[in-house]
């Protein structure tokens, strides 16, 4: 269901608040017809099958579009076919559009969106994808959460489990070369910690 803030004051008819600029839809005016959103992937085909200058804000816009309406996902897909003029980063920094891959940060800022686990698995893999094409092996905001979640493993018991994702962070961190306000003192910290538990206790037990 729409959300009313959406419709009109003038008529029923709902509208959004971006513009998107692209010579392939009409999605450009702020009258658009829900209908043309929903054809949100025909629309994306047709910009990829004809590149041309602006389609990644063309993209991205239209990832906004969607988002607005409450379709995250839709919207993240967008953003993940625009990543020039998509951020993914912390919710903290500026022109940040994803933080999770399904999850809206700007509805979960806190503590929901530290135990949505299927969203932090998504976001794994898209990092790992990432990781094939740059040297920088990670995204930095996401090792915050795979450190809560080696913590949550650990007190389940999963303490290879736990072990392999303090190695993989530790990795991260060490040939992220260009530095991030994400590895701060107190981050660091906690991986020590957890590392240092989890060799006292020999790492088994998964």
């Amino acid at each position: 269901m729409i959300p009313k803030s959406h419709y009109s004051p003038n008529t029923n008819a709902p509208y959004v608040f971006s513009n998107v600029t692209t010579p392939y839809t009409s999605l450009s005016d702020h009258s658009t017809p829900l209908d043309s959103l929903v054809k949100w992937r025909e629309t994306i085909a047709m910009i990829l099958a004809n590149r041309a200058p602006g389609d990644n804000q063309a993209i991205s816009a239209l990832g906004d579009m969607l988002k607005e309406y409450g379709w995250i996902h839709a919207s993240h897909i967008c953003y993940i076919l625009s990543p020039n003029a998509s951020l993914i980063s912390g919710f903290d920094a500026p022109n940040v559009r994803f933080t999770l891959l399904g999850n809206d940060y700007t509805q979960n800022l806190l503590i929901n969106n530290f135990y949505n686990w299927q969203s932090l698995r998504m976001t794994e893999i898209y990092e790992f994808g990432l990781s094939l094409n740059n040297s920088d092996g990670g995204l930095p905001h996401l090792q915050a959460y795979k450190l809560l979640y080696a913590w949550w493993l650990a007190d389940c018991g999963y303490l290879n489990e736990a072990r392999r994702y303090c190695e993989s962070i530790a990795n991260i961190v060490k040939i992220y070369t260009k530095g991030s306000p994400y590895f701060h003192g107190c981050f660091l910290q906690k991986l020590k910690d957890l590392t240092q538990r989890l060799l006292e206790h020999g790492g088994g037990g998964g």
